[in-house]
């Protein structure tokens, strides 16, 4: 048989819960990558939240993480990292310009977290376990570029932003799409 790539999520796919699979699955899944077929994951998460994942299926391929911003091998060192990142600047000027409607926002560079109002209410979002965790104003503690930034916000302002960072979201990976590719 021919090998397909079977690319995978993890939240509202794969896992039952944060940290929750079926076994079943995952043998089956398994068995298909000693078959010869290509399984690889690609998620939101930063990679120590799904790297367990990762481990439990055997997997030798690259992991996608922060929805395709950084793209790395756990396992081959030699493997060619791929680390997008928002600007800064733009992540400081969105936040100015939303304010009004701001909740909380959060970004992460690599396994650093940061995040504007540390609470009980974002805490289940921030997959804090290996990561280091720095709360404050963003304009602050913020030293570079981030990986990705989420934004909770009122409720009707959420509707517009969503859209605005779907674009950028598109505009990303149509412009790095085909590196992609030729990476995996």
């Amino acid at each position: 048989m021919e090998p397909y790539l079977i690319v995978l999520d993890l939240d509202g796919t794969l896992m039952l819960s944060f940290d929750k699979y079926d076994e079943e699955t995952f043998s089956y899944l398994r068995k298909l990558s000693n078959d010869g077929h290509i399984i690889v994951l690609a998620t939101g998460r930063p990679m120590r939240s799904s790297y367990f994942v990762y481990q439990a299926l055997n997997l030798k391929t690259p992991l996608i993480n922060y929805n395709g911003a950084r793209v790395a091998n756990p396992v081959d060192s030699k493997y060619p990292v791929t680390d997008l990142r928002i600007s800064r600047k733009d992540l400081l000027d969105i936040i100015e310009h939303i304010r009004p409607s701001l909740i909380n926002v959060f970004c992460e560079i690599i396994e650093d977290i940061y995040v504007q109002d540390y609470n009980e209410d974002i805490h289940p979002f921030l997959h804090t376990d290996g990561g280091v965790l720095h709360s404050g104003e963003l304009k602050d503690i913020l030293p570079g570029d981030p990986n990705g930034a989420l934004f909770f916000l009122k409720k009707m302002q959420s509707v517009i932003l969503k859209n605005i960072l779907k674009i950028i979201i598109l505009i990303h990976f149509f412009l790095d799409f085909g590196k992609l590719m030729k990476i995996i």
